[in-house]
């Protein structure tokens, strides 16, 4: 098991794209920072030191636990396991004695052996022991769910339970099975690229197909030759984005030129028609070129450096086939001979937000690469956690030294505007926010626009307050959908948020006379709810039980009084209730709209200063 030490953490992406795995490994350099941009303060220790023995594979971020990193300890060459370290508590973990080389977006680890000497075994911090599954997952998707994929001997395998159990699938007719990839945003988008090298005539032929209906149908997009040199078997890669605001026809591929050593590497394309056509953004070889390619702010942005080691950043407007420049907020200087090593991330559930890691020094945008500023130097090794609210989360260089770096603003650009996004989602132009499965479905089946109103956001990874775990959520103008991968296929696979307690919390700690335990009223159209202590009567009662009940609003936590709406500055009978606001409106009696409910998905936003 030594020789685990050597390998890194992959994410869910395999091979060529260097989205998140080079922030375990990031050598510093000597470098002058730019004396007029200080890095900005507020840094805060953790409390936990990772030797260089244990940050190489190295540590990732815990999804479903906040404030947890997950990492591997050694002595020397000797493993002594995978631990989990909250900063918030200072707790440490054991969770078993094996090293985990993939960490999944839900917080699930897996340790391989070498192919053919052992078993893959998955785990996690609510399940430490684990179990041994039958593949090795080699796709993730990114809606919260425990769905992955792994291809093994030219047949696609997919779970929906982390791993326990799997589905085959047939790949699409004809050649070896190359490569295979699943669109982040809709897990039924899947392409798969085949293909023959032609020793004799020094080429790779591959074609390159698209499923939307989960490998059960294939559609040919593209058939391409590639010169290649044949000191080694070349490959081919497919990739998509990894942001669910990514349209589906949006795709990136791979393709091996046949070299090795030094020599080795590849060139990288993009699409942005399903893979009928593909623009060149560039290649890697070795230490001398890299590209990587996101999508942010509903454009393409390129970081590459070409073999006299400058690097530039552009950005495409019309899927990789125009590049304008864009202006790096530094200019690396290096001595001579050494090769600048600059990587650029992206926070997957918050996609406007990004970050350069530069020799010796950081920094982030909020705006898709517009504007940046520089938060920290000296620091090896870089991740952002991946939910809100965002933190940094650094090693640095002189002691392996773990930091955080709060970054409240982050989440702003979460409220904004975005572009229709390709495929099963669907699209509301009043608010500028796309809306999915299985979002989409809960919303349509349970009142849709009168009772939620429209989306505000897209859909993210948040902390929940009310139980300190991270759930795939999405605001609307009247509650929070919160998905609970753990109840799939349920009726509370999908829940309202309970935003009536969260945006009262301080009324209730302060006291107030509506918040406090009512006597039971004995009314004759009423009842009494002792879990809360309230009433709930009359015309209220009426439209609780027609229009969901327990499971929509939750108890009520008021008895009915008069308040001032923030949002028209009127005077209301209102009553609220766990997870929403009812508020009577008598020029309305005896229509549909003589109750309605208050905005508070509009008023949490708000109060968190996204609106």
């Amino acid at each position: 098991m030594p020789d685990k030490l050597s390998r890194r953490i992959r994410t869910g992406l395999v091979g060529f794209l260097l989205v998140t795995t080079f922030i375990f490994t990031v050598p510093v350099l000597a470098v002058t920072p730019p004396a007029a941009v200080p890095a900005v303060s507020g840094w805060q220790p953790t409390g936990i030191t990772l030797s260089a023995a244990n940050s190489n594979p190295g540590y990732c971020l815990d999804a479903a636990h906040p404030y947890t990193v997950l990492f591997n300890r050694s002595k020397g060459n000797q493993p002594e396991g995978s631990f989990a370290y909250n900063w918030q508590t200072r707790l440490s973990v054991r969770l078993n004695d094996r090293l985990f080389d993939i960490c999944s977006p839900t917080g699930v680890l897996f340790a391989t052996e070498p192919t053919g000497k052992g078993q893959t075994w998955r785990f996690s911090l609510d399940d430490p022991t684990g179990q041994p599954v039958a593949h090795t997952p080699t796709q993730f998707v990114l809606d919260g769910s425990q769905q992955l994929f792994a291809l093994e001997k030219n047949q696609i395998w997919s779970s929906r339970d982390g791993g326990l159990s799997w589905q085959s699938h047939n790949g699409p007719p004809g050649e070896q099975l190359l490569s295979m990839a699943v669109v982040a945003g809709d897990s039924r988008v899947w392409y798969a690229a085949t293909g023959t090298v032609l020793t004799a005539q020094k080429t790779l032929d591959y074609i390159v197909y698209v499923s939307t209906d989960s490998g059960a149908s294939w559609t040919k997009s593209s058939n391409k030759r590639k010169a290649v040199g044949l000191s080694q078997v070349p490959n081919v890669r497919l990739a998509t984005f990894q942001s669910r605001n990514v349209p589906v026809s949006y795709l990136q591929l791979a393709v091996d030129n046949g070299g090795s050593g030094q020599n080795a590497g590849e060139t990288v394309y993009v699409s942005s028609d399903s893979g009928h056509s593909f623009s060149e953004a560039g290649k890697n070889i070795y230490l001398f070129e890299r590209v990587q390619v996101f999508y942010s702010g509903g454009n393409l942005l390129r970081l590459r450096s070409t073999e006299s080691k400058k690097y530039s950043l552009s950005v495409s407007q019309d899927g990789g086939r125009a590049w304008q420049k864009r202006e790096l907020p530094f200019t690396p200087k290096l001595p001579p001979g050494n090769t600048p090593l600059i990587y650029l991330a992206q926070v997957a559930n918050l996609p406007a937000n990004l970050y350069i890691t530069e020799p010796g020094g950081l920094w982030f945008s909020l705006d898709s690469g517009q504007s940046w500023q520089r938060v920290a130097e000296n620091l090896a090794a870089i991740q952002a956690t991946p939910y809100a609210p965002l933190s940094l989360v650094g090693i640095k260089s002189e002691d392996s030294q773990l930091f955080t770096l709060s970054l409240p603003e982050a989440a702003k650009s979460i409220t904004s505007s975005l572009n229709p996004v390709e495929g099963t989602s669907a699209y509301f132009q009043p608010t500028g926010h796309n809306l999915a499965d299985p979002f989409r479905s809960y919303w349509q089946k349970n009142g849709n626009l009168a009772r939620f109103g429209y989306p505000k956001t897209e859909a993210f990874r948040e902390v929940n307050p009310s139980d300190g775990k991270a759930y795939v959520v999405q605001y609307f103008e009247r509650n929070r959908f919160e998905f609970h991968p753990e109840n799939a296929g349920s009726a509370y696979e999908v829940l309202l948020g309970l935003l009536g307690n969260q945006l009262t919390d301080q009324r209730r700690a302060q006291g107030e006379l509506h918040f406090m335990p009512a006597p039971e009223g004995h009314f004759s159209d009423g009842t009494y709810f002792t879990a809360t202590g309230h009433n709930l009567r009359g015309t209220f009662k009426l439209y609780w039980e027609r229009q969901g009940g327990l499971s929509v609003y939750g108890y009520p936590i008021t008895e009915e009084f008069e308040e001032v709406n923030p949002d028209d500055g009127k005077t209301y009978i209102v009553q609220y209730f766990e997870r929403n606001r009812f508020e009577y409106h008598p020029d309305n009696a005896g229509t549909p709209y003589e109750v309605l409910l208050g905005l508070l998905g509009n008023s949490l936003l708000k109060s968190k200063g996204w609106l």
